[in-house]
């Protein structure tokens, strides 16, 4: 922490690919942290929508992550009560996290769901704009670099994000 009591970085942080990163009140470290797949989980009795036109549906996402989508979308509380809602047919879709969407997916055995790549975002690093900003983003993209180099960083994030799996449930042998 700085001496001021500000926070030097904060981590993980997607950001929202529709605000200028110059009106922020921080920058982004230069290298990012890994990719993370975001789905749109729809009813499989429901072909699939085109991307254009979710904001025709009633799609939803996890609350505090509207403004990271150009077409209107709600939001909900927790992703289990994201994917259940579209298994019941109370809700078109819902766009969320492939690991802990996929992981409530399995564990339920949850069979009616078709999946969908929406987008793969970025998590980064925040950094707080000052004076120190340009060294604390050289140590920690530089310290990024080098995990990723020697492989340990993915070791860390396989964990916690895969890259998109192209999987059905609604074909699970379950």
């Amino acid at each position: 922490m700085s001496p001021e009591k500000k926070i030097d970085f904060h981590i993980p942080y997607i950001p929202n690919p529709h605000v200028p990163e110059e009106t922020l009140p921080f920058i982004f470290a230069s290298e990012s942290v890994v990719d993370v797949a975001f789905v749109l989980y729809t009813r499989s009795d429901v072909k699939g929508p085109p991307m254009d036109s979710l904001g025709r549906l009633h799609i939803e996402t996890l609350r505090g992550a509207e403004p990271h989508f150009e077409f209107n979308i709600s939001g909900i509380d927790s992703f289990r009560q994201g994917i259940s809602r579209v298994s019941l047919g109370r809700s078109d879709g819902f766009i969320g996290e492939q690991d802990a969407c996929d992981l409530f997916i399995r564990q339920k055995k949850i069979k009616n769901i078709r999946r969908t790549l929406y987008a793969n975002w970025k998590s980064s690093i925040i950094i707080g704009k000052g004076p120190e900003s340009v060294t604390i983003d050289r140590i920690l993209s530089s310290a990024l670099r080098k995990l990723k180099k020697n492989g340990e960083l993915q070791k860390i994030t396989a964990t916690i994000h895969r890259p998109f799996e192209d999987w059905q449930p609604y074909l699970a042998n379950w």
